[in-house]
């Protein structure tokens, strides 16, 4: 008796644990029984990995799985994703869909930024989602914009010294000129040192040239004759 009574200790334990794996199981949305709400499509050109059963989230908050994904035949190559969101949400028309991840090198989810639109979008509507960027395509932009700055750099540096060497030559053309003004300062104020006294000298008999000249204009004028007198004494 005391054997069978082990044995069902030991079977109610294995069952509780399958109950519990079980509802753990359930719980984590990794297996889902009898799922309700309603559907809606958004289609991509590229879902970077994005797997069945991903988390859709709208405005951060969990409200759906990722419940199917296949190629469209629709022209181009494309990717549809059928979402199905819980039955109490509602989102607006003019919702953005995107793919994101959780954290740097998380899961990726469906990202739905929902805003006030004109109306709620309809069970079975489709939307056009906005493809994740390629980090390839990051990678070889960030490369390419490395370039440019050391390009810029280098280029920068260049016209640095350039300046320098500018600035520098003129300094010394400028050094040059200060100096010349000042030698030919000095020549002239030797000059008029030196010829002060004749200087003074050619201005007064300037001053008396043109004194002279102007009382005889006005003898002139008083006495014109004199004039005709002086030219007929010539003759």
């Amino acid at each position: 008796m005391k054997k069978y009574s082990n044995e069902i200790k030991v079977g109610v334990f294995f069952v509780a644990c399958l109950i519990g794996l079980l509802y753990l199981t359930v719980s984590t949305g990794k297996f889902h029984i009898k799922k309700r709400g309603y559907n809606i499509y958004v289609v991509f050109d590229d879902v970077a990995g994005l797997g069945k059963d991903s988390p859709v989230m709208i405005n951060g908050l969990e409200a759906g799985r990722v419940q199917g994904i296949e190629f469209t035949q629709e022209g181009e190559t494309k990717i549809k994703l059928k979402l199905l969101l819980q039955p109490d949400v509602k989102i607006w028309d003019n919702s953005k869909v995107s793919i994101k991840t959780l954290g740097f090198m998380g899961e990726k989810y469906v990202h739905i930024a929902s805003f006030k639109g004109k109306e709620f979008i309809k069970p079975q509507a489709q939307l056009l989602g906005k493809s994740p960027l390629d980090m390839e395509v990051l990678l070889g932009e960030a490369e390419t914009l490395s370039k440019n700055i050391n390009t810029l750099a280098e280029e920068a540096k260049k016209l640095a010294e350039t300046l320098n060497m500018t600035v520098g030559e003129n300094r010394q053309s400028l050094s040059r000129v200060i100096s010349n003004a000042g030698e030919i300062t000095e020549r002239l104020d030797f000059t008029l040192r030196k010829n002060g006294k004749s200087l003074d000298q050619i201005i007064k008999n300037l001053e008396k040239i043109s004194i002279n000249f102007e009382e005889f204009s006005e003898d002139i004028k008083r006495r014109p004759w004199k004039l005709l007198f002086k030219t007929k004494e010539k003759n």
